[in-house]
């Protein structure tokens, strides 16, 4: 048990926190007591204690976003909560604060898409065909769910390989069109088939009862 120098009550040794140079390897102040002094002074010197932070991130910038980095990776849902939780209750503020940087910062977002585009080509492609799609109104609200984005990409990606492994330019098309002459197909994975660029081009809109639809 040690005797706090502050309140004066005895508590345990794991209430008061280890100092290498105290007598026994403690402070002689309790936890508590070391909190409720340390709020004082923060309050009562703001410039003082901004200028000994400003001081240490300056001296310690690679260690700082050492730990930075660890400790999101270490604690990856707490972060997304917390930046949900705040969305949430700055909607207004958040909204407003994108909308002026992205219209500072447009060669950013141009460069930021273009690594995005060519780091996911298959996210890419489904989303330039879910747009189009959606333009059509050809995408059904019970459609979207997980496994089925995950096919389609899985599509899109199998689509890229199929070019790269034969030189030739293949596509994702739509088995029944989605703009067909007689009848219109839907956005959804049963309705995709991999093709060719010449065949694809080659087939258009045109579609006949006797294909299978599987």
């Amino acid at each position: 048990m040690k005797t706090c120098t502050k309140c004066g009550v005895e508590k345990p040794f794991s209430s008061f926190r280890k100092q290498a140079a105290g007598r026994d390897g403690y402070r002689a102040s309790c936890k508590e007591c070391c909190d409720k002094y340390q709020i004082k002074y923060n309050a009562d010197n703001p410039a003082r204690v901004r200028e000994i932070k400003n001081g240490w991130a300056s001296r310690n910038k690679e260690s700082r976003a050492a730990y930075g980095k660890q400790h999101r990776a270490d604690n990856v849902d707490w972060y997304k909560q917390y930046h949900q939780d705040y969305v949430a209750k700055n909607k207004a503020a958040v909204m407003a604060y994108r909308s002026q940087w992205q219209k500072d910062n447009k060669d950013k977002r141009c460069e930021s898409a273009k690594k995005s585009a060519a780091k996911n080509p298959e996210k890419r492609n489904l989303r330039c065909a879910k747009r189009r799609s959606d333009k059509l109104n050809r995408t059904p609200c019970w459609a979207g769910g997980e496994l089925d984005v995950l096919i389609k990409q899985e599509a899109f990606a199998k689509a890229r390989q199929m070019t790269i492994s034969t030189g030739i330019q293949h596509h994702v098309d739509h088995i029944v069109p989605l703009r067909g002459d007689v009848v219109s197909g839907l956005h959804i994975w049963n309705n995709l088939q991999i093709l060719s660029a010449s065949d694809n081009a080659s087939k258009g809109n045109n579609f006949t009862s006797t294909e299978v639809y599987a």
